[in-house]
């Protein structure tokens, strides 16, 4: 994913998993720190036909006629989001929320723009071109995610 973006601008940190408040835990794939914003990013291993909304609380993976309900992963990355603003202590603003569906996934449903495949997902946090945070901001945001995460 880094390849496809201009590293100077942009850390990845992958498989971070945090604090909850009632003691639990959750886990966030990727987070994407740029000076446009930090983009939560949720990667969605699938294959088949993928049917959801925005607002529904269970998407379907459909395979040869089987379904397969699974969660909303806007609903997971929503969540992975406010853990970020609490513990961080950041703008809800300054955060993105991305869903990347693997290739073996066909989206049935129209899907909003931060929701697709690879390609699309790059084109969308590319589409992110105002500088919302310097250099120093980026760095912050990166040092305090590496305190907090959970090893």
């Amino acid at each position: 994913m880094i390849k496809y973006l201009d590293v100077a601008k942009h850390t990845i940190i992958n498989d971070v998993t945090l604090p909850l408040e009632d003691g639990g835990t959750t886990q966030i794939d990727h987070i994407l720190v740029s000076n446009f914003g930090a983009f939560v990013i949720e990667t969605k291993n699938l294959s088949g036909w993928i049917f959801g909304s925005e607002h529904q609380a269970k998407w379907t993976q459909t395979i040869h006629r089987s379904k397969y309900p699974f969660q909303n992963p806007l609903r997971q990355n929503y969540k992975h989001t406010k853990t970020l603003v609490h513990l961080l202590d950041i703008p809800h603003e300054l955060f993105h929320s991305v869903v990347v569906f693997t290739p073996n996934s066909e989206l049935k449903t129209k899907m909003p723009n931060n929701v697709g495949h690879l390609k699309e997902m790059m084109l969308y946090i590319k589409s992110f071109n105002e500088e919302v945070s310097d250099n120093q901001t980026k760095l912050e945001i990166i040092n305090l995610v590496e305190s907090i995460k959970l090893q």
